[in-house]
Parts: structure tokens; sequence; C-alpha cells
């Protein structure tokens, strides 16, 4: 959990600006990579101009962001909104993406400077992105990865097609900012959330196996009660629940892609009753299995 220094530091509270999601265009001003062990200075308080997001590839140290101090752990992905005070404390190193969401390219952001004073951009308010905190772990941090590498990598080596390849990686990084922020691990006892942030990613990839709580809690090296209530304390469902969610999506994607019978489509998922399959279905969807694939599948109808 942050620590609060907001009696110390002060905050800036600016006017949000509406910004509808149709309106959302965001344009990257910089996109850079920073190695903070080769880095021998001391980064300065500072406030921030323009939406900023980070990916952690080495952890250590922290950030004072709003006046909360955030130790740094990689893997996570740091989110700060213009007009908030900020301080960067070494080391730690990261990819760094500088956005204007509304695709303007306002004056003193070339060549692009951190510590040069700038006019912050509007905080816009879109209601699509406003769940998403100071720090957020993901659950798949391999894709924000390669996100952050394909925008650094484009941005840094332009060519033809890089517009379209920094705006379509700008888009989906918002997007996998917005989906991930309606379920973020919040605070753990230490240790804890690195545990459950691994399950998280463990799950994703083994919904087809049969999972009981007792396997989760050895793949977390947790008790299965304590892993339960801590499971469930941050990310608002139990590990059932979540394994479920996970199986429910998979079971949509094969019924809109596939041909395969209902059975073996529950088969795939990890769910050996069929008819406890139907009943997940209809809980989640409110269609049976073959409704659902005749109003998306292609092939039906």
């Amino acid at each position: 959990m942050g620590v609060d220094y907001s009696q110390d530091w002060g905050l800036f509270h600016f006017l949000m600006v509406p910004l509808s999601e149709d309106r959302l265009f965001p344009l990257v001003l910089s996109a850079y990579g920073f190695q903070g062990s080769s880095f021998s200075g001391r980064l300065e308080n500072r406030q921030v101009a323009d939406f900023e997001v980070e990916f952690l590839t080495e952890g250590g140290g922290s950030q004072i962001i709003g006046g909360t101090s955030y130790p740094m752990v990689a893997g996570d992905v740091v989110w700060r909104r213009p007009g908030t005070l900020t301080r960067g404390i070494l080391p730690y190193s990261c990819f760094t993406v500088i956005l204007d969401l509304e695709g303007v390219r306002r004056p003193g952001r070339e060549p692009y400077l951190m510590n040069r004073a700038k006019t912050p951009q509007p905080d816009f308010y879109v209601a699509l992105l406003e769940n998403i905190p100071a720090v957020l772990t993901p659950s798949e941090p391999e894709e924000f990865r390669r996100i952050f590498e394909g925008l650094v990598r484009h941005f840094v080596n332009p060519g033809p097609g890089t517009p379209l390849h920094l705006r379509a990686l700008a888009f989906e990084l918002l997007a996998r900012l917005a989906e991930e922020s309606h379920a973020p691990v919040r605070s753990l006892p230490a240790g804890a959330s690195v545990r459950l942030r691994s399950l998280a990613l463990f799950l994703r990839r083994n919904f087809h196996r049969r999972l009981v709580l007792d396997d989760m809690a050895r793949e977390a090296g947790l008790s299965p009660t304590y892993l339960h209530s801590q499971f469930t304390r941050a990310l608002g469902v139990t590990p059932r629940e979540y394994l479920t969610q996970v199986r429910m999506a998979r079971a949509r994607e094969l019924l809109a892609a596939t041909r395969w019978p209902a059975a073996e489509v529950a088969q795939a998922c990890g769910i050996e009753n069929v008819p406890y399959f139907f009943t997940l279905f209809h809980r989640q969807t409110g269609l049976t299995p073959g409704e659902f694939r005749q109003k998306h599948s292609p092939l039906e109808g």
C-alpha cells in the first residue's frame, strides 16, 4: 500500500474535461526505455504535463505520485495524469510512453524532455479510463511488455506505417488498461500480491485442466483458506469464480469459431459435466450454447 505524502506535497486539482470514447484519439508524443541502474543523477520533483504510462522492467526504488509513495515492482504498470506532482526514486527500469488522448501535438513537446516545464494538456475525463489506478499489477504482464516494446521500437525507428503502428498500439494499451483496472490487485499482505498475480496467470493458461482449490493453493504456495480469502479480497471473486469466468470466455470463443458439439467445447474448457456447463453458460450469457453460436457464428443461421 502506498504511503500518503499529501501533507508535505500538496495536490493539484485540475478541472477534468469530458472526452467521449468516440473522440479518443491517442497520439504518441514520446516512447523510450529507461535503465535506472545506468543513471547516476537524482530525479527531481516535477508536474506531469501529459498522460504518462510506464511498464516496469526492473523493480526497486519507488515513485511518489500525487502525494502517495508506491514501491516499483517489475511487471507493474504506472499511470500518471496531467497536473499530477511526481518524483521517481531510483533504482528501477522501465519503458515509458507519453500520450495526448485528444491527438493534439501541443507546444513545447518537440523534442520531448521530461524535465522541461510544459503547459499540461487537459486532464481528460474518459469514463472507460477512470478506474485506472496510479500503479496497476496486470494479470498478463507479458502482453503489456509486448505493447510497450512495440511502441518504443516503432517510435525510435520510424518508417512506412509507423503512425498506424503507434496509434494501434496506443489504442491497445488503453483498452488493456481499462480491462485490467476493473479487477486490480489491491492492498495485500507483503508478498501475497505477487503470488496472486502468478496464480491468476496460471489459471488463465491452465483453465482446460481439472483444478480444485487445493491445486490452486499449491501453485500459489498458500493454504487453501488463506488463498480463498486473499484472492477474493483482491479480485472481488473467489478463485473458482475467476476460473469459471476464464473458462466461459474461452467457451464463447470456441462456439463462435468452431462447429464442435457443446460437449467437446465443455471438455476443452476443463468442464467434464456437460449439463453443468450448460447451466454455467446460461447463467453467464443468458443464452444456451446453441443460441450463442447461432447469434455469433458466421456459419450458422
